[in-house]
């Protein structure tokens, strides 16, 4: 489904600048930014994936947020497709990278809202959680969602907090909680790896907290990639200087996609673990693929 994209301007005559994320890409006649979910039309940038619902089931709330409510309280997963960074190791790449439209079915805001209140009726959820995806890229799609919410539903973002700071201020009121995927400590490995703006996601994680918001970090831990100590140790110091109270998962990297590395023993995660804690309150490590 497609409608007018949010955070856009146009820049020359045949030529579209997206202002939802720190790329700003600049988009020719017919060309798709990054996240291959935004694209120029006419001179219009428009959502392709408004709309497309890729995974849509009823999970817990412990398989997003480990230190946040009832861990076996249900929840509904909402994830489309599309991506704004780049992965090597993404467990979800066939829909983060590609466009899976043969698993996509259409809803409408309204529809996701009826099934939300049924499900709250017959099954107690209260909390919609948008992931497997990375959910700022469908940012028009959940803010008409929440847009027209019964107050009492809260709305988790398993996010890679890769946006510029105007859409974040435009969807941070709906939110109740984040889960954000910290890649790196190093504006490097940031740009190397996934191909994103490490400053970008450190000043939105502080904005997020400053805003009120329950915020976990998830650190997946990727050999050859991200597995020095003392750049952990610094990531980790940054986020104690914010507050210690910040819950941290440090989860297991496996091979999958374009990374070939062996995972990390678990020798190596509790090691890592333990230099968290002599920062952080609560770090807990996670084994399991996403």
């Amino acid at each position: 489904m497609k409608r007018e994209a949010l955070f856009w301007e146009r820049y020359d005559s045949n030529t579209v600048k997206c202002l939802l994320c720190p790329h700003n890409c600049l988009l020719k006649e017919k060309q798709s930014g990054i996240c291959n979910s935004r694209k120029n039309e006419n001179g219009t940038l428009v959502s392709l994936n408004y709309g497309d619902v890729v995974v849509k089931k009823v999970d817990t709330l412990g398989k997003r947020l480990l230190f946040y409510g009832n861990h076996e309280d249900p929840v509904l997963s909402l994830g489309s497709w599309g991506c704004n960074l780049c992965c090597d190791w993404c467990y979800n790449w066939e829909i983060a990278r590609l466009k899976p439209l043969h698993l996509v079915k259409k809803y409408s805001p309204e529809e996701i809202r009826n099934e939300v209140l049924y499900l709250r009726k017959t099954k107690g959820v209260q909390t919609i959680v948008f992931t497997y995806n990375e959910p700022l890229v469908w940012v028009e799609f959940i803010i008409d969602i929440c847009e027209i919410l019964k107050s009492g539903i809260d709305i988790v973002l398993n996010t890679n907090l890769h946006v510029n700071e105007k859409p974040l201020l435009r969807i941070i009121p709906f939110i109740s909680a984040l889960n954000i995927d910290l890649k790196a400590f190093s504006s490097f490995k940031y740009a190397l790896g996934p191909k994103g703006h490490f400053d970008a996601v450190l000043k939105n994680l502080k904005l997020c907290v400053e805003h009120g918001k329950y915020v976990e970090v998830t650190f997946p831990l990727i050999k050859g990639f991200n597995d020095d100590a003392d750049e952990f140790e610094d990531l980790v110091a940054f986020l104690c200087k914010i507050s210690s109270e910040i819950p941290l998962q440090i989860r297991k990297g496996y091979p999958t996609y374009r990374h070939f590395e062996s995972s990390p023993s678990e020798d190596e995660l509790q090691y890592f673990r333990a230099i968290a804690s002599k920062y952080l309150k609560h770090v807990e490590l996670v084994f399991e693929e996403q």
